[in-house]
C-alpha cells in the first residue's frame, strides 16, 4: 500500500471502516513508513481533542449542536433557473427580433418617406390653386413652361385620345429636387405623373412597382433614361393603362 493510499483510508481506518485485507495493509505500511505513522499519530491526538471538547462543553452548546445535527435538511423550494434561463434566453431573442425589425424599417424608411412625399404632393396639388402652373390640355403650351426651370426637358404628351385628358403641369419639389408634375384627367380623377431623369440612387424598373399610400394607387416606373411616379385614386386598371401609353412595359 502506497502513502497516497494511506491518506485516502486513514479516516475510515479509523472509524472501523475498512474490510481486515485493506485494514491489515494500512497497519503493516505504517509499521514500515515514518512519515505515515506521524500522520497518523496527529490524527489519533485531534481526534482526542474533539472528544475531550464536545465531552466539556456546556450542555446547552451541546444541545444546541445536537439539534443541529439531528435536525432534517430544510426541504428547498424548486429551483427556477431553468425557468429563469429560459426567460433571458427569450428576452435576447426578442431583443435580436427587435434589433432585426428596427434594422428593416430603418433601411426601408427612406423608399417610405419618398412614397410619402409622392403623396403628400398629390394631395396638396388638389388644394385650390396647387393642381398647375400652367393650365392647358396643349402640350405645345404646357411643354416650354418648364424651359429655364428645370434642367431637363419633361416629356409631355397629349393623350386626349386615350380618354387620358393633359390638365396642365406644375414645377413641384420631390426629395428637395425640382420634378415636372403632369396632370392628367380620367372621369373626373386627377392623375399626377412625376416626372425627372434617373438618379444612381433609383430603382431600375422597365415594369411598374405598385404601392398605396392615402389611399391612392402608386405606380412607379423608369423609360428612356427617366423615372416616372403616377399616383390617384382612379382605379388601378385606369392607372396601368396609362403607365403603359406612357413607356412603362
Amino acid at each position: 500500500m502506497t502513502c497516497d493510499e494511506v491518506m485516502d483510508l486513514l479516516d475510515a481506518w479509523y472509524d472501523g471502516e475498512l474490510d481486515a485485507p485493506r485494514s491489515a495493509a494500512l497497519e503493516r505500511h505504517l509499521e514500515e513508513c515514518p512519515g505515515c505513522t506521524a500522520l497518523s499519530a496527529a490524527r489519533s491526538a485531534l481526534s482526542e481533542v474533539l472528544v475531550e471538547g464536545a465531552t466539556r462543553a456546556p450542555a446547552t452548546l451541546r444541545s444546541k449542536i445536537e439539534a443541529q445535527v439531528l435536525r432534517p435538511p430544510p426541504i428547498q423550494p424548486p429551483r427556477m433557473m431553468p425557468w429563469r434561463g429560459l426567460a433571458i434566453a427569450a428576452s435576447v431573442a426578442l431583443f435580436i427580433m427587435i434589433g432585426w425589425n428596427v434594422w428593416l424599417m430603418q433601411s426601408a424608411a427612406p423608399a417610405a418617406n419618398f412614397t410619402h412625399e409622392i403623396a403628400a404632393a398629390h394631395i396638396r396639388s388638389l388644394m385650390a390653386n396647387h393642381l398647375t402652373d400652367v393650365a392647358s390640355a396643349d402640350r405645345r403650351t404646357v411643354k416650354p413652361y418648364f424651359i429655364g426651370k428645370l434642367n431637363y426637358a419633361p416629356a409631355v404628351d397629349d393623350l386626349g385620345s386615350e380618354s387620358f385628358t393633359l390638365v396642365g403641369g406644375r414645377l413641384d419639389y420631390v426629395d428637395d429636387h425640382p420634378v415636372a408634375a403632369l396632370v392628367y384627367q380620367r372621369q373626373g380623377h386627377i392623375i399626377n405623373v412625376f416626372e425627372w431623369p434617373t438618379r444612381e440612387d433609383d430603382d431600375a424598373l422597365p415594369q411598374p412597382r405598385w404601392t398605396d399610400d392615402h389611399g391612392y394607387h402608386i405606380a412607379r416606373w423608369a423609360h428612356s433614361g427617366m423615372t416616372y411616379w403616377a399616383i390617384s385614386d382612379v382605379d388601378p386598371m385606369e392607372l396601368t393603362e396609362l403607365t403603359n401609353l406612357l413607356g412603362a412595359q
